[in-house]
């Protein structure tokens, strides 16, 4: 193996090994430019906020690094087109309340009988009321 190659090898290596039991020591720089540069601020702290390693048992980044992430999307903010569609919760519906309780169907259930083996039990008795 050439030492050109193996140079290359060990830098993913030596990544996720930080990744994985260093967290707390990555830079908001290291983030960016090393390990996830395709990923928008908003991505990288939804990310970092919701990541909990239970077979190392190890937390996030530092919470200085998740302050500057939190400054950045304040910054950011202001920019109409943002590229964190990927991970963006949208808890909008685009339908209103009325649109949803006009398309139930109401049912009636009084005439059907319960199966004979729910009758037998007790805890089923109210089917009989």
């Amino acid at each position: 193996m050439s030492r050109r190659k193996s140079q290359t090898m060990r830098v993913p290596k030596y990544e996720i090994g930080k990744v994985i039991f260093q967290k707390s020591r990555i830079s908001y720089e290291e983030i960016v430019n090393d390990l996830c540069p395709a990923l928008s601020v908003q991505q990288l702290y939804r990310i970092c906020t919701q990541y909990w390693d239970d077979k190392y048992d190890t937390h996030s980044v530092s919470s200085s690094v998740l302050s500057d992430m939190r400054i950045l999307m304040t910054e950011d903010s202001n920019i109409a087109a943002s590229s964190a569609f990927l991970l963006d919760d949208n808890s909008s519906i685009p339908f209103s309340i009325d649109d949803i309780s006009s398309s139930f169907q109401e049912k009636e259930f009084s005439d059907v009988k319960p199966a004979e083996g729910l009758l037998d039990h007790p805890a089923f008795h109210f089917l009989q009321e």
